[in-house]
């Protein structure tokens, strides 16, 4: 078994974990809950066996509770593209926030991006200037297929 398994996970449960981990990130970033799983490769009970007891009731809609878990993630710096371990969902959420924002910028609309400036995760800023984001996209090193498709 891995090192980065926790003891007493499976390599399944390991991955199934993480894969909830990244559909709560992405719902306290505002997608739905069945859009997070089915972006992640699972189903909202694989959600809620991992993390259950980790939501609150706000009016009609439920949102996650912050955690402190911590997951590898790519993050488009302005370093550059880093691969970084990444603690707590609201440091998960500017993630997404950040690839939303990106993909957005492929539809025309830099906007969101510019309410990303200066936001930091994993002690780094996320790049938030277009010209350089297309350049990172020129040069292959962000693939638009990411941008669209991926669990953000």
């Amino acid at each position: 078994m891995a090192k980065d398994i926790p003891p007493g996970l499976t390599q399944a449960q390991h991955e199934e974990r993480a894969a909830a981990a990244r559909a709560k990130a992405m719902i306290a970033a505002g997608a739905a809950p069945r859009e997070a799983a089915l972006a992640n490769g699972i189903d909202a009970a694989a959600i809620r066996r991992w993390y259950g007891r980790s939501w609150e009731r706000v009016g009609q809609r439920i949102r996650p509770v912050d955690d402190d878990e911590t997951l590898e993630m790519l993050l488009w710096t302005t370093e550059g593209p880093l691969t970084l371990h990444v603690s707590g969902s609201r440091e998960r959420a500017k993630v997404y926030a950040h690839r939303r924002a990106s993909g957005r910028l492929l539809a025309g609309d830099a906007s969101p991006l510019a309410a990303l400036r200066g936001a930091r995760v994993a002690g780094h800023e996320l790049e938030t200037d277009p010209q350089e984001l297309e350049i990172l996209w020129l040069v292959g090193e962000v693939d638009f297929l990411e941008i669209n498709s991926g669990p953000w």
